[in-house]
């Protein structure tokens, strides 16, 4: 009998593509059932971007900066974005991977700083960045704060002056 399902047809044909194409892949289904730590170098679900990994990459493909500059490279790739508008978020991170994240760091003569460049990808040299493809990546956030507004909205709460006390246009739901 064959197998129809998803994985079968759509997710392991990726995957083999991916891996054809010398791409390192991995399963993280079962990244957190191991006692230990996770394979993927990660503490917790709520860790999206693999900065064990992030970071050597960044010394090999900016050898000339300080260490302080991929900390704050880091830093400024993992900042929460959850407020901002899904476009204007993936406009900035899209931006730091076209062109790197500036830093400031201690200027060569020791007086004052200098902004440089972190180079998050390699674009003249594909061969240089490090290809990870991960299926079945699990994260576990709170994604927004989303609002609902109800079709028909209930009358005010009156009191016995007929002055509205509350009027409930709307709730709002954390989803975790």
């Amino acid at each position: 009998m064959s197998d129809y399902s998803e994985d079968a047809l759509v997710e392991q044909p990726a995957i083999a593509l991916f891996a054809a194409m010398e791409w390192e892949t991995v399963n993280g289904f079962h990244e957190f059932d191991q006692a230990g730590s996770s394979p993927l170098g990660r503490e917790a679900k709520t860790e999206v971007v693999l900065t064990r990994r992030l970071r050597p990459v960044l010394e090999r493909l900016n050898p000339d900066l300080p260490a302080n500059a991929f900390d704050q490279a880091i830093e400024e790739l993992i900042r929460d974005r959850s407020a901002m508008a899904p476009a204007q978020a993936n406009r900035e991170i899209y931006l730091l991977l076209k062109n790197g994240v500036q830093v400031k760091t201690p200027a060569p003569d020791g007086e004052g700083e200098t902004v440089e460049s972190v180079k998050l990808i390699d674009w003249k040299t594909p061969a240089s960045n490090d290809f990870l493809l991960v299926s079945q990546f699990w994260v576990t956030a709170a994604i927004r704060i989303m609002t609902f507004l109800w079709p028909v909205f209930p009358p005010p709460i009156q009191s016995r002056q007929e002055k509205p006390v509350m009027d409930v246009k709307s709730t709002r739901l954390l989803l975790l």
